[in-house]
C-alpha cells in the first residue's frame, strides 16, 4: 500500500508554491511549526491555519510531481456536523468547515472562488489511515485503507486543479 506522497518542504518552497497569492502574501507566509518535525511519510497534503489570522489557512498539495499551494478562507464554525469532502470519514464529522480559495490569476482577482468541506485541523491523512470499522473493511482492511488514501489524494488534487483554473 502506497502511503508516501509528500516530500519534505522548506518554508521557501511553500511561499513559491502559492498560486493564488500576491507577492506580499507569499513572502509573509509564516509556518507555525517546525517543518523538520512534520511526518511527511504519512501526509497526502499539508495544511495549516494562520495563528495570527484564524480565518486564513494554507494548503499544499502534490499535483503532477510538483506542490501547488493556496491561501484559503475559513467560514465560521457551526454546530452542525458535516462529512469531509476529502477523506469522507463517517466516524469523524466534527470540526469539518467550509474552506474557500480564490482562483489563480485574473479569475481570482475578479472574485471567483472555489470551496470544499474539509477538517479544520487538516487531519484527513490520519483519518484515511485509521483501522476500518468491521462494517467498512471486514473483508480486506488493507485494500479499504489503500482505496481511501487514493481517494483522498484524488480529491485534494481535483480541488487544487479547480483553484489553478483561471476560468
Amino acid at each position: 500500500m502506497e502511503t508516501t506522497t509528500m516530500e519534505p518542504l522548506r518554508s521557501a518552497d511553500l511561499s513559491r508554491a502559492l498560486i493564488n497569492a500576491s507577492r506580499k502574501e507569499a513572502t509573509s507566509l509564516k509556518v507555525p511549526f517546525d517543518l523538520e518535525t512534520v511526518p511527511w511519510e504519512r501526509l497526502d497534503y499539508l495544511g495549516f491555519s494562520d495563528p495570527k489570522s484564524p480565518q486564513r489557512a494554507y494548503l499544499f498539495v502534490p499535483v503532477d510531481q510538483q506542490v501547488i499551494g493556496a491561501i484559503l478562507r475559513v467560514t465560521p464554525a457551526s454546530r452542525n456536523q458535516a462529512l469531509c469532502s476529502w477523506c469522507e470519514d463517517v466516524t469523524e464529522t466534527t470540526g469539518v468547515r467550509m474552506f474557500t480559495a480564490k482562483r489563480a490569476g485574473a479569475a481570482g482577482r475578479s472574485g471567483n472562488t472555489v470551496g470544499t468541506l474539509l477538517h479544520a485541523d487538516f487531519s484527513c491523512s490520519q483519518h484515511v489511515r485509521r483501522k476500518p470499522t468491521s462494517f467498512e473493511g471486514k473483508h480486506d482492511p488493507d485494500r479499504f485503507m489503500a482505496d481511501r488514501i487514493t481517494a483522498l489524494k484524488l480529491h485534494a488534487e481535483q480541488f487544487m486543479r479547480r483553484v489553478s483554473t483561471q476560468v
